[in-house]
């Protein structure tokens, strides 16, 4: 029987078979699930960047040069409104449950 999967192996999965060969972004809480998947493939690396709107920028110029797909990661709030400023790249972003606001998410839950 096969390991169940996460949402982020999932989504990791979807951008790969959709021509999304890196994924650019600012490592942030919410996203930790994410990024500890990208650490545990080779399909998709991760290219950490110093800023949101710069990840968008290294996303967008990655896909003209190589007329793809590139793809931007970042938090939801101010990191994707940092990001929209080299839009138009695919962006996934993540924020916290409604249900648990003060659950930051770095936190492991069963």
């Amino acid at each position: 029987m096969l390991p169940p999967l996460s949402v982020a192996d999932v989504l990791l999965r979807t951008l790969a078979a959709n021509g999304v060969t890196h994924l650019f972004g600012v490592p942030g809480g919410p996203l930790f699930a994410l990024y500890r998947a990208l650490s545990q493939q080779e399909r998709v690396p991760s290219v950490l960047a110093k800023h949101e709107g710069g990840a968008a920028f290294m996303a967008l110029g990655y896909a003209q040069a190589r007329r793809g797909l590139g793809a931007v990661c970042t938090t939801t709030g101010p990191g994707a409104t940092n990001a929209v400023t080299g839009w138009p790249v695919p962006a996934v972003t993540r924020s916290r449950s409604s249900r648990s606001p003060r659950r930051s998410g770095h936190r492991w839950r069963p």
